[in-house]
């Protein structure tokens, strides 16, 4: 009479499951954040730069105001 070996068999399903959930949330959040990218709509760099160089040549008269009168 053979007898039948009782052996858990191993199973990397579990595994297989995530890493491939894993995978297809990285690919959806690359595929998102590539839409986002290709839609957004680029601002004029020299303009912004010029009103910051206003304000902060402003700040730097207010503070040298402010160093006089003390």
């Amino acid at each position: 009479m053979n007898r039948r070996k009782k052996q858990n068999k191993f199973s990397l399903f579990a595994f297989q499951d995530i890493i491939t959930s894993v995978t297809g949330i990285v690919i959806f959040i690359t595929l998102l954040m590539s839409l986002e990218l290709i839609q957004r709509h680029p601002k004029p760099a020299q303009a912004d730069s010029a009103d910051l160089i206003k304000q902060l040549k402003q700040q730097v008269v207010q503070a040298q105001q402010a160093s006089q009168m003390l």
